[in-house]
């Protein structure tokens, strides 16, 4: 039997930083739309342009080129979240040489692209469904950034199109990682189960290994959406 040992929970002084604030927040620990839109983007790429060139700027390092990025106006693109809120934004900066992004900005706060990916747990490792808008925004990078700009390379754009606000996805994490995520379209799969009464038992969703507990049938589940949509409606 494997047997993994269970960390001991630190003492409130052990999480505290000598600065007096709590440790570490990750990325998919913003919370709130509330608090990424505290900061006005549009008011910081001003901010940008009006710096004094003699002042020290702030600089990441890009994953793939390993070199450092000066975060400039030029070198920031503003992004869409959501496909169907153009309200809801983030900024993108941009390598000048591999020109891929290699941070996000959200919540006052830039996070280089390898650090977003990671979370507090570092035994996370399962599916999770997509609840906060810090998950929204972890769902953003896997979308607009890891597939359609590092791991994408064929002319099919439309793929990676913003992901609506309330389409049903989930993460997959792995050590404490998110590795991967999966999108619900609930009216294509209906469309496609009621054409094919066939399929009914054969599509399901399943974490873990799929076994009993751990797997719901994908038209049992669609029709249930459907229902309570009715109802409420």
């Amino acid at each position: 039997m494997n047997l993994r040992s269970i960390p001991q929970t630190p003492s409130i002084s052990q999480c505290l930083m000598s600065t007096g604030s709590m440790t570490k927040r990750h990325l998919v620990e913003l919370l709130s739309l509330e608090e990424h839109e505290a900061e006005s983007l549009d008011k910081y790429l001003t901010s940008l342009e009006a710096m004094d060139s003699n002042k020290v700027m702030e600089s990441i390092q890009c994953h793939l080129c390993d070199i450092q990025i000066v975060v400039t106006k030029d070198r920031s693109k503003m992004e869409a979240v959501f496909r169907d809120q153009e309200s809801s934004r983030v900024l993108h900066l941009q390598c000048d040489s591999c020109k891929k992004s290699v941070a996000l900005r959200a919540g006052g706060k830039w996070w280089p692209l390898q650090e977003s990916l990671h979370c507090g747990d570092s035994y996370r490792s399962s599916f999770k469904e997509v609840a906060t808008f810090g998950e929204r925004l972890l769902l953003h990078v896997l979308n607009r950034i890891i597939f359609k700009e590092v791991e994408h390379d064929s002319g099919t754009p439309a793929l990676f199109l913003p992901i609506p606000a309330d389409e049903q996805a989930k993460l997959i994490w792995c050590n404490g990682e998110v590795v991967g995520f999966y999108t619900l379209k609930p009216r294509v799969l209906l469309r496609y189960l009621q054409m094919h009464p066939e399929m009914h038992d054969h599509i399901w969703v399943t974490t873990y290994t799929g076994d009993e507990g751990h797997r719901q049938n994908i038209w049992l589940l669609l029709r249930h959406l459907v229902r309570k949509k009715e109802i409420l409606s």
